[in-house]
């Protein structure tokens, strides 16, 4: 607008008088700053508020002299007034402003007088000849999207458009520099970029609040306009405010803020494509990843398995160090009747180990010694350490819980699964290939591997094929050929399992403990057993004196030899006894402790296996050694009589310590058994086999699937807890039939039955009759057989060069 000239005919007051044609908006400006001196030249108010009024309002007369003067101007009018005040271009060229006019806009835009910008806006919106009418066309152009502000005449209409235009443009402009490659939410899944090529590292729980601290800093804006959608004030409760548990505000915001720029940007795609290898990892149907890939939740279903055949490439690259490899048979029923049998295979990177233990050579050197052959009884039963005492009470007496201990705290393992094969297990000559398969995937080739033992580990069976394997391959001279470099190791210890019947074991166990604590050993009332803990908790040392002294009563052979034999002691009992009984001693009491036996071995390698306490688990190996040696499972004894002999007497301690460490692995927050582990896969896998009704060798199986088991995108897992309601009546049932029975005392000639109970002793005879000189025999004739096809073959070798 092109400011109006104005030549005053008349003179205000003597203030202003002018011969030639001036600016008017100049004019009123300098009309203005000479009202406001003169009213200060008069002299302060006696009120400090009054003052403030003259200063922000000046005085009615001259306020009314001032809009007498821009409407008395031809063609001019108050708008044309501000427009003059603040315009900034005038036909394209920068507006001079006198120093005065500069220095009035200068101080008001700042912000540095007492009324502002904001006070003047609010005056506008509130005042009620703003207002619009219901239903006009005015009306309708509030917040409008589409209409230019500039075209907008009313003041609400004008100013809520522009405010909404304006906020449009910065959430743009924040959008797009939040998916600048440079910020982190751009990954690669193909050749292209390969700065940002997608990573494991970049998938599991660190992915969402990654993109919440992108979205956060780059788009600040956006994610308040989103808080004020999400969140409703919140609600308190004396006078504490109440957290939001359902469906969190923040990871909502963050998801849709995500899916957003994934929108505006298709390479922004980290956040959607993680939830796209979520909904590939538990068997969505296509449709519905192709819905939400239409709506712009997750990429297109190709784009998420070309993510996990680069993902899977990299796993099948990455673990080319020092590890273990486990192996399981995953059985499937497929729509075709065609029954497979399929294989998994898990690589646990060995955490804090030397690889100089694994060292070929040395392992040669051990065997080479040839110790196995001078194994006997009492050489097994002394690796067993007599003096590990059992704690077993302090799972069940509160009062003791100031005991317990962390035993290993090592951190989560680091697993690699490995591609599936559909080899079978039973046939040599597929195992062969599977296990090439498996070792080429961590690196290990014909052409190229290192001259180091290769722990694998897996069930009985899967140990039994091991070893038969490297009995049929012991011809080859190369020790990638002839599996040399594989260390069989066996996963599976055979430990009672936590099925239903366990549970009433250990109530019967903590309730024969705890009568042999009360009335046997200390004649206290059962009631204040508890209390009487209690005043020893303090008392460390003498605690577990008293529990060594009941455990080697009742908790080994030695308490079991006496109780068979008459002490000459007289009770109420024995005077019932029939003369000439050839029962001396108490064959029930004898029976009892056989049970205590047992089901402390049983609650002992539970607890082991559960808090990683390799020294204990090892000690309780060594004792199964006899205790499976007198049963009829006949395998399990050849089984750990091979790992107890190889950790014993053919290993050196740091790889001793090293395949110890690989009996139990961390994976999901607590100890398993490595072959557990693989079960966990396998199910996993299974699922997937069945849902698309493949088979474990097929390509997308094998390349696609099994290499892509990872952890989950930040969601808390659920307790796996199961409740465990107290079993004190069941306790104070049983304590009474063994007081009032007087189970646990020495009752000489009582005796139900003349079953033969003690395991331990019954293995301990069968290994000095022949058991243990029968394995030493069968594996060193192996071992000889392939040292004289070595000998053999380095004769001819030197024959042929003679």
């Amino acid at each position: 607008m092109k400011p109006n000239k104005w030549r005053p005919k008349t003179s205000w007051d003597g203030c202003v008088v002018f011969e030639e044609e001036v600016d008017l908006t100049f004019l009123l400006m300098d009309f203005v700053i000479r009202g406001a001196l003169l009213a200060h030249a008069q002299g302060p108010s006696n009120s400090r508020r009054n003052f403030h009024y003259r200063v922000d309002v000046v005085d009615g007369d001259m306020f009314l002299r001032v809009l007498n003067a821009i409407g008395h101007a031809q063609n001019w009018t108050f708008a044309c007034f501000l427009y003059n005040v603040f315009q900034t271009r005038d036909k394209g060229n920068p507006m001079k402003r006198s120093p005065t006019h500069a220095q009035m806009v200068s101080a008001f835009l700042a912000g540095r007088g007492k009324r502002t910008v904001a006070n003047i806006i609010q005056e506008w919106m509130k005042d009620p000849s703003g207002r619009l009418p219901r239903y006009s066309t005015e009306a309708n152009m509030l917040f409008s999207p589409t209409i230019p502000y500039t075209n907008i005449r009313p003041v609400r209409a004008a100013l809520t458009t522009f405010s909404l235009q304006t906020v449009g443009k910065k959430v743009a402009k924040e959008a797009e520099n939040a998916v600048q490659i440079s910020n982190g939410l751009h990954v690669s899944v193909g050749v292209r970029g390969p700065e940002t090529k997608l990573h494991w590292s970049d998938i599991g729980a660190q992915t969402i609040p990654h993109v919440e601290t992108v979205i956060e800093k780059h788009q600040p804006s956006t994610v308040y306009l989103f808080n004020q959608i999400a969140m409703r004030p919140p609600r308190k409760r004396d006078g504490q405010v109440l957290e939001r548990q359902s469906r969190p505000p923040k990871g909502v915001i963050t998801h849709t803020i995500s899916a957003l720029d994934f929108c505006r940007n298709d390479q922004a795609n980290l956040l959607p494509l993680a939830q796209g290898i979520l909904y590939f990892g538990s068997s969505a149907p296509i449709e519905l990843m192709n819905y939400n890939s239409r709506i712009g939740k997750m990429p297109a279903y190709s784009t998420v398995r070309r993510a996990l055949v680069g993902l899977s490439d990299q796993e099948a690259a990455n673990p080319e160090t020092a590890g273990f490899t486990f192996v399981d048979n995953t059985q499937n029923q497929h729509t075709q009747r065609d029954f497979r049998i399929g294989r998994e295979s898990v690589m646990n990177v060995a955490p804090d180990v030397d690889v100089r233990v694994f060292d070929l050579d040395d392992k040669r050197r051990r065997v080479a010694e040839n110790k196995r052959k001078y194994l006997t009884v009492d050489q097994l039963l002394q690796f067993i350490d007599q003096e590990d005492a059992d704690l077993v009470l302090l799972r069940i007496v509160p009062e003791l819980k100031l005991h317990h201990h962390v035993v290993n705290e090592q951190g989560q393992a680091v697993v690699h699964p490995l591609a599936s094969s559909g080899k079978k297990l039973t046939i040599p000559t597929e195992l062969k290939d599977a296990m090439i398969d498996f070792f080429e995937q961590v690196g290990q080739t014909p052409e190229d591997y290192l001259a180091r033992k290769m722990p694998v580990g897996g069930d009985g069976l899967t140990f039994a094929m091991l070893q038969q394997l490297q009995v049929n391959l012991q011809y080859h001279n190369d020790p990638f050929k002839s599996f040399e470099i594989m260390e069989p190791q066996l996963q599976n210890m055979k430990k009672v399992e936590f099925y239903p019947g366990s549970q009433l074991l250990y109530l019967v166990l903590d309730a024969k403990l705890l009568d042999i604590w009360a009335s046997v050993f200390f004649r206290i009332v059962i009631d204040d057993i508890f209390e009487y803990f209690k005043s020893l908790s303090a008392k460390k040392q003498d605690l577990f004196s008293r529990a060594q002294r009941l455990y080697r009563a009742y908790g080994t052979a030695r308490g079991r030899d006496h109780a068979m034999f008459d002490t000459g002691t007289t009770t109420e009992w024995a005077e019932t006894v029939p003369s000439g009984s050839p029962c001396k001693g108490d064959h029930v009491l004898a029976q009892e402790i056989d049970f205590i036996r047992d089901a402390l071995m049983s609650r002992k390698l539970s607890i082991a296996v559960a808090s990683g306490d390799l020294g204990r688990l090892y000690e309780c190996l060594k004792y199964l050694v006899f205790t499976f040696a007198g049963s009829t499972h006949s395998n399990y004894v050849n089984y750990l009589l091979e790992t107890v002999v190889n950790l014993e007497l053919e290993s050196s301690p740091g790889l001793k310590c090293a395949l110890l460490r690989g009996l139990v692995w961390n994976l999901l927050g607590h100890y398993e058994e490595g072959d557990y582990i693989v079960e966990f896969f396998n199910r996993l896998l299974e699922d997937i086999t069945e849902h698309k009704s493949a088979q474990f060798d097929h390509n997308f199986i094998r390349n696609v699937i099994s290499l892509a088991w990872r952890a989950g995108l930040g969601m808390k897992k659920k307790a796996g807890h199961h409740t465990d309601p107290h079993a004190k009546p069941e306790l104070r049932i049983l304590l009474k039939v063994y007081r009032d029975t007087e189970l646990h005392r020495r009752q000489l000639g009582r005796q139900i039955d003349d079953r033969d109970t003690d395991d331990f002793a019954r293995g301990l005879k069968k290994l000095r009759e022949g058991a243990l000189a029968e394995f030493v025999s069968r594996t060193l004739y192996y071992r000889q057989t392939r040292h004289q096809s070595a000998t053999r073959r380095r004769q001819l070798w030197r024959a042929r060069r003679a």
